[in-house]
């Protein structure tokens, strides 16, 4: 027979009360003079876009283009080599090259 320890503490008031509510976010994104490269091969070059609340956007093009890596700049999966990605007037910040080098 497996005997079974079951362990638990009690809980501090701000622990009880749930982490603080999320920021309302206005939904304006912006890329400005964004450019991504991979080695020696560019995926973005100086992109500028602006989506403003409530807008819709569609990127389409070619396998490879750069579809992609504009939603992974903005979602901040990836850093911009240059220019930045804007939510709502904040700077978004991908992770620096030392995440890269361990993502293989």
């Amino acid at each position: 027979m497996n005997d079974m320890l079951f362990a638990s503490r009690l809980r501090t008031p701000a622990e009880a009360a749930g982490p603080p509510p999320a920021q309302t976010l206005r939904g304006l994104v912006e890329l400005h003079d964004v450019t991504v490269g991979y080695g020696t091969q560019l995926a973005l070059a100086e992109l500028r876009l602006a989506v403003r609340p409530g807008e819709f956007l569609c990127l389409l093009g070619p396998s490879g283009c750069g579809k992609s890596t504009a939603f992974n700049v903005i979602a901040s999966f990836v850093r911009p080599t240059a220019g930045e990605a804007q939510v709502d007037g904040a700077i978004v910040r991908g992770p620096g090259p030392e995440a890269q080098s361990c993502s293989g």
